[in-house]
């Protein structure tokens, strides 16, 4: 398996004692292969998406 990126369930990534999300943000945190938004979405990742389609070409997998 390959790791790369960022996982929110590391302690680097903890939102505890961040205020809300601005409203003004309209960036998105969008489900896609492994990647839970749900699980990984908070107040400190407030926008991430999924590309490992060209990781994968390149890496011939």
């Amino acid at each position: 398996m390959i790791n790369i990126g960022i996982w929110g369930d590391s302690e680097a990534f903890n939102d505890k004692g961040l205020g809300p999300i601005p409203s003004r943000w309209k960036g998105v945190c969008k489900s896609e292969g492994i990647f839970n938004a749900t699980k990984h979405y908070n107040k400190k990742i407030i926008g991430a998406r999924w590309y490992i389609k060209g990781l994968m070409e390149e890496r011939g997998l």
